[in-house]
């Protein structure tokens, strides 16, 4: 219902009510008047055609891109570090396995050579008798 409609229902029903509305539809009136846009900023959005860019504008993008590329090589070398450095402990423990195998054949290798050295010095002996 419109508010024209109200104030000819409230006319015809009660006298008191149509004073409080009509005082009140004078009211909103009133206030309806009053402009709500008048601080209202507008602003150009960069994608506009008619948008122009400044050389602070290019400055910035440039620093931008150039600072999130530059951190971007950052972040991988320091990946790749810590990557390195586990694979150097990884080497190192290949290494070290392998020459205390190494070792430890060496070791037997040795033992063995001396066993056979005692084994000829036995013959020899046995052969001079």
């Amino acid at each position: 219902m419109s508010e024209e409609n109200i104030n000819r229902v409230s006319l015809n029903e009660n006298p008191e009510m149509n004073e409080a509305m009509h005082s009140s539809a004078e009211t909103s009136a009133i206030i309806n008047q009053t402009p709500e846009t008048n601080s209202m900023e507008v602003h150009k959005h960069p994608h506009h055609v008619t948008h122009k860019k400044k050389w602070g504008e290019y400055l910035l993008e440039f620093a931008m891109l150039f600072l999130a590329v530059f951190l971007g090589f950052v972040a991988e070398n320091i990946r790749e570090r810590s990557v390195e450095h586990e694979r150097e402990k990884e080497y190192a423990k290949a290494l070290y396995d392998e020459f205390y195998a190494d070792s430890i054949a060496v070791v037997n290798k040795l033992n063995a050579r001396l066993d056979k050295e005692k084994d000829c010095d036995y013959l020899s002996a046995y052969i001079k008798d």
